[in-house]
């Protein structure tokens, strides 16, 4: 499993861990250009990962955020191009309709600075808005869907101020769940099937972690304990390529946070 971490020197970067547990966890990269990471996801090959920054960039951009690839195994890191100067969050990786992988991602539209989720080529090129300005107002975590629709959390959406779950499909934005505690960035991911769309939340009562499983279909929900008391600042939910597996972190648990396998 690889996530984006602050290691015990300060230097934040990407590192990997054990899908079954083990002793800590190997740098893949880490320090500069790396400033403030936090979305990550994987092509489809799993030959490179790909990573949201919104605090890198040069003086000329304000530190405006970039995307970043970086290749396996060897950890060699080099700008996405079109990604900079956006304040990029979360990303996910997905096929177009072309065949050709896109990193969409949740931001800020680098000349008028409304938050938006935009696509781009994973091998560079130009970013295209798929939804920009109203009603979204901080979006960060992404899950794309096999026919293309996007899911976005935003944390400050609602008055209440609690998260709003929307959907983007063909344009159009709408909400799709309302009323969540999230952590930030807000963790969201899609079963294989498409089924049922994975929130990751806060059990306000508890002071804990929860996966809260939505069903695309009818907006059912549930829920699945997965920390401790204590443990209330979730951060990030990926699924596994092949399999019904997610992963996040918490990053209050065992003081220094840690990362969490939830299986089927």
């Amino acid at each position: 499993m690889y996530f984006t971490a602050i290691d015990a020197g300060g230097r934040a970067g990407v590192f990997r861990t054990r899908a079954r547990g083990g002793a800590g966890s190997t740098e893949i990269a880490a320090g500069p250009p790396f400033v403030a990471p936090l979305g990550i996801a994987a092509s489809a090959d799993g030959g490179r990962l790909f990573v949201a920054d919104p605090g890198a960039g040069g003086a000329a951009l304000d530190d405006a955020g970039a995307l970043f690839a970086i290749d396996l195994p060897g950890g060699a890191v080099a700008p996405v191009r079109g990604g900079e100067g956006m304040r990029a969050r979360g990303l996910e990786v997905a096929r177009g309709a072309d065949g050709e992988e896109r990193i969409v991602f949740s931001g800020r539209d680098r000349e008028g600075g409304q938050p938006g989720v935009f696509a781009l080529p994973a091998r560079g090129g130009e970013a295209s808005a798929l939804a920009a300005g109203s009603p979204l107002v901080d979006p960060s975590g992404v899950a794309v869907a096999g026919g293309g629709a996007v899911f976005v959390c935003d944390t400050l959406a609602s008055p209440d101020r609690t998260a709003t779950i929307f959907r983007i499909e063909d344009g159009f934005v709408s909400a799709f769940a309302t009323g969540l505690h999230v952590g930030y960035p807000c963790g969201l991911a899609l079963t294989r099937d498409d089924a049922a769309l994975l929130v990751l939340a806060r059990d306000v009562a508890r002071g804990a972690d929860e996966v809260v499983r939505i069903e695309v279909a009818s907006g059912a929900r549930s829920a699945t304990v997965t920390g401790a008391p204590g443990h209330d600042e979730p951060g990030g939910l990926h699924r596994a390529k092949g399999a019904d597996v997610f992963a996040f972190v918490d990053h209050r648990a065992q003081e220094q946070g840690s990362v969490f396998l939830l299986g089927p």
